[in-house]
């Protein structure tokens, strides 16, 4: 399950987040654990600090431009899908257990980093060293429907 953050929704449409093309933004995804609950009125990264995972390998912040963020309209269901390539974590390290994704918009200071996102894993790695990929849901990694 996806959920949008309300400025993401905001910055999509006034362009300060540019799905695909990747020119003006870079979409990034990290792994949160269950100590953070989204709250929809959050705005930028550091807003979800309480349920970042502990730094180790691979518990970091990942790139999805190299994924290649696509938007497809689904005339039958009435939505586009905004998807990218699955995305791996590697060497994710032992410790906290990811429950969740956020999705944000690249800068170098959480404190400016906007939030787009946040998925919900429906299967949680137990983090033993070894990689970890996120297949996305089949409808993307989210959808604005009618």
């Amino acid at each position: 399950m996806t959920r949008m953050y309300n400025t993401g929704i905001q910055d999509l449409l006034d362009g300060t987040i540019i799905w695909t093309g990747g020119s003006k933004t870079t979409q990034y995804a990290r792994l949160l654990t269950a100590s953070y609950s989204i709250d929809v009125d959050h705005d930028y990264l550091d807003h979800t600090s309480g349920g970042t995972m502990s730094q180790g390998a691979g518990n970091t912040s990942q790139s999805l431009a190299d994924n290649t963020p696509v938007a497809t309209l689904d005339t039958a269901n009435d939505e586009v899908q905004a998807d990218c390539g699955d995305e791996t974590y590697a060497a994710l390290a032992a410790g906290d257990t990811p429950s969740q994704i956020a999705v944000y918009k690249y800068n170098a200071a959480d404190a400016s980093a906007e939030l787009l996102c946040n998925c919900l894993l429906t299967t949680p790695p137990a983090p033993n060293g070894g990689d970890y990929t996120i297949v996305w849901d089949a409808e993307g990694v989210f959808e604005i429907s009618n």
